[in-house]
């Protein structure tokens, strides 16, 4: 992938996790980043959460309960209509989102 094309998959990320209300200030709101990142470059849409969780955990250097933890949290604290949602549909929403906005 071009540098221009890896460039605007990531400001469309950072654009609709905006639109979840998780707060930039959040340290799940890097992890959720990353996560909807390796979700859209793998392709699959049928993840397996905790999988997706030790991948970002490797790149950030620290254990996968801390990256479920931290997105866990974020959410709670995110928009009315986010918070009562697990994490992986959050990332599904957004991964889903991106997908469809790009047809």
């Amino acid at each position: 992938m071009n540098k221009f094309i890896e460039k605007k998959r990531k400001q469309q990320i950072i654009n609709t996790v905006d639109r979840t209300g998780v707060k930039h200030s959040s340290v799940g709101y890097k992890y959720l980043i990353t996560c909807v990142e390796s979700v859209l470059l793998s392709g699959d849409r049928c993840f397996k959460v905790k999988d997706i969780y030790e991948k970002v955990a490797n790149i950030h250097n620290v254990r996968w309960i801390t990256i479920e933890r931290a997105i866990r949290i974020a959410i709670k604290k995110a928009n009315e209509d986010i918070k009562k949602k697990t994490n992986k549909e959050v990332i599904s929403i957004i991964v889903d989102k991106i997908i469809y906005e790009n047809y």
